[in-house]
């Protein structure tokens, strides 16, 4: 009996030994799969965390880059404003200035120095035309001075053929001479009157042609004034068609830089919402790395915890098993005889033992019992743990996801503000062309007008010198007719004086 009882002793110490070597394994397994899942979930929301303030960070420097592109653009918007109303404005300025001129010029001309030679040179041509009408006027009285001597040595020369003719011959050959010559000389005063009156005549229409010269030089001058005006006008416009064409060619060039940043920065952003959708998509696989490894340790754990409750259920029959031997034990101490004091101190000694294998027993049974609720609450707290950092992920996922679709609308609108961009900078081109072109064309009308009043000047000449021809052929003509007269005159009287000396002898 002694026998089998120690057998039973050192059995159930042995199955003790085994049950404590088994719940040490399960503990030391199920602290070093707890350590490393533990590890890794702590490795995979550190990377999780660096994802996601890199995400963070890049989503900050891609809000700043569009708030500062905005901003650009906005200025950039805000200066071609500015800068339309500056043209806008002197443009204006420009029509009213043009408006007063075109009104002073009807009024007020200005000459410069080439004006004022060309009036100087009209001057001194109208004074010598003025001389020589004045010289003519002079001769035209000298020739009535002289006239009017003839006809007083006439008038004296038939007073002294009719003192000296005989009143009893009128009817004879003197009478027929003095009729005669009466006749010539009235034929000739009749002629000389009527070519002092043609003179007369003629020197008005030479003072109406060179009043008509006059008028029309002003005239010239005034086409030549409004001519240059025109031309200077001409030039301050073309001056400010090119002031504003390097305007426009700078803002082109600043339109250009300005394109190709927006598009580097297009090209970037583009980069940085590549990386962050990588990002995320590397964040999700973690995510469900970590949803089947926390899948693959809750399936560890139900197995843990079915052994456990297999060991618990061992420990129980064990303990049972015990308790039936303890009582069959007591039941046969029953039934013997009372021993010795011997069988007493072994019957002690037992009983100590089989209480310190009670209490060991109950600490075991205590421990596994208490080791799966440990093992549950571990479970559940780091199961919770890990669905609080799955679900701010989660979150943060979602919010990057957000920002990365708020960073795709505003790369649109970035987008779509470097093509209204583009199309700005082509309308400018545009523009530019059709400046270039009214520059030309400006250019074009400047050198016809340059070359206008030299035509002009030339025809000016050219009409002035045919009136100044025509005038002296006039004059030349007036003259010799009038030195014909006079020579006929001459002639007569030369012969009036010879008749009647002659017919005094006879």
């Amino acid at each position: 009996w002694d026998r089998l009882r120690c057998a039973v002793c050192r059995r159930q110490r042995a199955e003790c030994d085994e049950l404590d070597a088994e719940l040490i394994r399960c503990k030391e397994a199920l602290n070093h799969s707890r350590e490393k899942v533990c590890e890794h979930h702590s490795a995979e929301i550190s990377a999780l965390s660096q994802s996601h303030t890199q995400l963070q960070d890049t989503l900050t420097a891609a809000t700043q880059e569009v708030t500062s592109l905005r901003q650009r653009v906005e200025e950039v918007t805000s200066e071609r404003e500015r800068l339309q109303e500056q043209l806008s404005t002197q443009n204006s300025v420009i029509a009213e200035q043009t408006d007063t001129l075109q009104k002073l010029r009807s009024y007020i001309g200005t000459h410069c120095g080439d004006e004022e030679q060309q009036q100087q040179q009209q001057h001194t041509l109208i004074q010598k035309l003025q001389k020589e009408n004045e010289a003519l006027c002079v001769s035209v009285e000298l020739l009535k001075v002289r006239v009017q001597a003839a006809s007083d040595i006439l008038a004296l020369q038939e007073r002294e053929l009719r003192d000296e003719c005989d009143p009893l011959q009128k009817d004879g050959a003197a009478g027929r001479l003095l009729s005669l010559w009466r006749e010539k000389v009235f034929i000739l005063l009749v002629q000389l009157q009527s070519r002092d009156l043609q003179l007369h005549t003629e020197k008005s229409q030479l003072h109406d042609t060179v009043c008509d010269l006059q008028l029309d030089v002003q005239k010239l001058q005034s086409q030549l004034s409004v001519v240059q005006h025109n031309l200077r006008d001409r030039t301050a416009q073309l001056e400010l068609q090119n002031l504003h064409t390097q305007e426009l060619q700078e803002q082109l060039s600043c339109a250009v830089e300005e394109n190709t940043k927006l598009k580097e920065q297009k090209e970037n952003r583009e980069r940085s919402f590549s990386a962050i959708t990588d990002t995320a998509h590397r964040v999700s696989e973690s995510v469900g790395q970590c949803a089947g490894q926390m899948d693959a340790a809750q399936c560890r754990m139900d197995s843990l915890a079915q052994r456990l409750s297999f060991a618990t259920k061992r420990l129980d029959t064990v303990h049972g098993l015990l308790l039936r031997r303890e009582a069959l034990r007591k039941a046969h101490q029953a039934s013997r005889p009372p021993d010795p004091a011997a069988s007493d101190s072994r019957i002690e000694r037992l009983q100590s033992e089989v209480a310190l294998l009670s209490s060991e027993r109950d600490a075991l049974t205590q421990e596994l019992k208490r080791t799966p609720q440990l093992i549950q609450n571990a479970l559940s707290d780091l199961q919770q743990q890990l669905e609080k950092e799955v679900g701010l992920l989660t979150q943060a996922l979602s919010r990057s996801r957000a920002e990365l679709d708020e960073c795709e609308l505003r790369r649109l609108e970035a987008q779509r503000q470097c093509e209204e961009r583009e199309e700005t900078i082509a309308e400018l081109r545009t523009e530019a062309h059709r400046a270039e072109q009214h520059c030309e064309e400006l250019e074009g009308t400047i050198t016809e007008l340059r070359t206008e009043p030299h035509r002009i000047q030339q025809h000016w000449q050219s009409l002035m010198q045919e009136k100044v021809s025509e005038m002296e052929r006039v004059c030349d003509k007036q003259l010799r007719e009038m030195e014909t007269l006079l020579n006929t005159a001459r002639r007569e009287h030369t012969k009036a004086g010879a008749g009647p000396a002659a017919w005094s002898d006879e």
